[in-house]
This record gives structure tokens, C-alpha cells and sequence, in this order.
């Protein structure tokens, strides 16, 4: 059986808004190489209108079977929940600016390709 190698180079600089390069290995026949299912959630937005990091969400590389993105203001009340993963949050609760400040998020998700619901929670800053 002979090795092939195919890699791709995928570039994300606008979603988070610094030049951030990741390689795909995955037709890689080593066993170095983790080729599973990820989600990104960067640690701060601003929400700002220049067209970086404008809204708070995630970046996924594979397709998910189940979504719940909760984000949570500092005195305990949810300012945004989503149910789809390609509606972002713009920093807004009822039409109007949230403050700069440290939010916690908690995202529930399973990949169509897995069969175990995943939970990943933590903070992000409001700029």
C-alpha cells in the first residue's frame, strides 16, 4: 500500500482577526495525525463595525448534528442563546449594546460524524 499525502493549508485571519495558519494532514496515512472533529471559540470580540471580530461564535470544521451556544453576563442573566451555528453574537442584548466586560459561554454540540453530545464552557471579553 503506498503513503499519500495530501495536505491543505486553511488560513483564518478575518473570523478572529489575526493571521493564524492550520495544516490538514488527515489523508495522511501516519498515525500522528488527529483527524478528528474540532470547534473554535476565540476569547474576545469587538464588536466594533471594522469588519474583524465583529461577532462572538464558532468556527467548526466539521458538520454538527446538534448545537446550543448560551452566552451569560456577569450578574447570571443569558443576553444570547442560538440553536445554529452560523448565527453569531453581535455583542447586543434586546437591541441594545452590552458593556465591554468578561462573559462566560457554554456550548452543547455534537458532530454529525460522532455520537457523544460534547460540552466546552469558558470566558470570552467583550472589547
Amino acid at each position: 500500500m503506498r503513503n499519500v499525502i495530501l495536505s491543505v493549508v486553511f488560513i483564518f485571519s478575518a473570523y478572529f482577526g489575526f493571521a493564524q495558519t492550520f495544516e490538514d494532514s488527515c489523508f495522511n496515512s501516519s498515525p500522528n495525525y488527529d483527524c478528528s472533529c474540532h470547534i473554535y471559540l476565540p476569547n474576545a470580540f469587538t464588536p466594533n463595525a471594522d469588519e474583524f471580530n465583529n461577532q462572538f461564535g464558532p468556527k467548526v470544521d466539521c458538520p454538527l448534528d446538534l448545537y446550543q451556544l448560551t452566552i451569560i453576563n456577569r450578574w447570571g442573566q443569558i443576553v444570547f442563546e442560538s440553536f445554529d451555528s452560523k448565527v453569531l453574537w453581535d455583542g447586543t442584548y434586546n437591541n441594545k449594546s452590552e458593556p465591554n466586560g468578561l462573559y462566560l459561554y457554554y456550548v452543547r454540540y455534537r458532530f454529525v460524524s460522532d455520537s457523544e453530545t460534547k460540552v466546552k464552557s469558558g470566558h470570552l471579553t467583550l472589547l
